[in-house]
């Protein structure tokens, strides 16, 4: 086993990637996880240990580095790494077998305790995932988010009571797996995602999480399985909100041609989807080649086309925001606080 006593700094020495990348060799990423808060190291070193006597594995390498403690474990393949920090903790799996990375999982991270940063209000744990060079993994950032009704003035009356309706569900999962929603740039869709964000992690405490890299999610059937599989959640709660922006390809007129549409599909009423209480919340600036599958009942618990203000509706906005310029046409939100902006200036 390879061990410093003394802190290492300016990050691990070249052995620690020389071991992992020999030891991964003919494995998979299947579990990656990081976020904001830091482990009670004590624990991680109990489950490393109990990790060694009931799998007959070994400790490959321990070692502070600067102010993060770094861990390597190798089991019946697989490897373990941790990384305990003073404002994060990671976590990353390495397996031959997808079943083998979650049961290691359960057995590592059950009860084990974290010491949160203070939560500012209006803040929500969001995990942006993407496939990255050793496979799919993801990250956490707290994110600012608005309640709908600190916003809901900046969205013309038809999208308010759709929005409002939708935030009101007692159970969306049940109602369906697809959000859609698109409109030109500047429409506040984005604002409209968080606010949704907050709602729902507000009221059922779901898991919020964004993808970064949406063509390589459903042309990759490891990283789709992986994303939809993974036990991101809280223990006992398996409400999540995956949010996918700016995705054309599934929305293009050849969508059907794209093996991630079928795999969708599957994913939203299929045998995969069964038991899973996940919703993708999808944005796009292509309304007309929404494709009628997506919409079926069942399918779509939501759909909504963003557009700009009224004349009418753009004025009052103004009003309220003690603007003194006016407008005579429709307007977009982003031009509205766009005008608002200059005149503060």
């Amino acid at each position: 086993m390879y061990s410093v006593s003394q802190p290492v700094h300016g990050g691990p020495p070249p052995i620690y990637y020389e071991m992992l990348k020999e030891n991964i060799d003919g494995l998979k990423a299947y579990t990656t996880m990081s976020q904001r808060s830091v482990a009670n190291q004590d624990q991680v070193l109990e489950r490393i240990k109990l990790l060694v006597e009931e799998d007959g594995g070994e400790l490959l390498f321990s070692v502070q580095t600067g102010r993060d403690i770094q861990t390597m474990f190798k089991g019946i393949n697989s490897i373990i790494e941790v990384t305990n920090g003073v404002e994060h903790f990671s976590l990353g799996i390495y397996a031959d077998r997808q079943d083998r990375a979650q049961e290691m999982l359960k057995v590592f991270t059950r009860g084990l305790k974290f010491f949160d940063e203070e939560v500012e209000d209006g803040t929500v744990p969001v995990k942006f995932w993407r496939n990255g060079r050793f496979g799919p993994d993801y990250h956490e950032n707290m994110i600012q988010c608005p309640t709908f009704e600190e916003i809901r003035e900046n969205y013309p009356q038809r999208i308010r009571e759709q929005l409002a309706e939708l935030t009101m569900q007692d159970d969306p999962w049940s109602l369906g797996r697809i959000i859609l929603w698109s409109g030109d740039a500047g429409t506040g869709k984005t604002f409209a995602v968080r606010a949704l964000a907050e709602n729902l992690r507000r009221r059922f405490n779901a898991s919020i999480e964004v993808v970064l890299d949406s063509e390589s999610l459903f042309n990759d059937m490891d990283y789709l399985y992986n994303v939809v599989l993974s036990e991101t959640v809280e223990e006992g709660n398996n409400k999540r909100l995956v949010i996918i922006e700016d995705n054309e390809v599934l929305f293009s007129e050849n969508c059907r041609k794209n093996s991630g549409f079928g795999r969708l599909l599957n994913i939203a009423d299929g045998l995969v989807g069964q038991g899973l209480e996940t919703i993708f919340l999808f944005t796009t600036n292509f309304h007309e080649q929404v494709d009628s599958a997506l919409t079926r009942e069942g399918r779509v618990l939501s759909q909504s086309h963003f557009s700009a203000l009224t004349a009418t509706e753009a004025n009052f906005w103004l009003k309220n925001k003690n603007v003194a310029a006016s407008v005579k046409e429709e307007t977009t939100i982003a031009d509205l606080y766009k005008m608002s902006r200059k005149e503060r200036a």
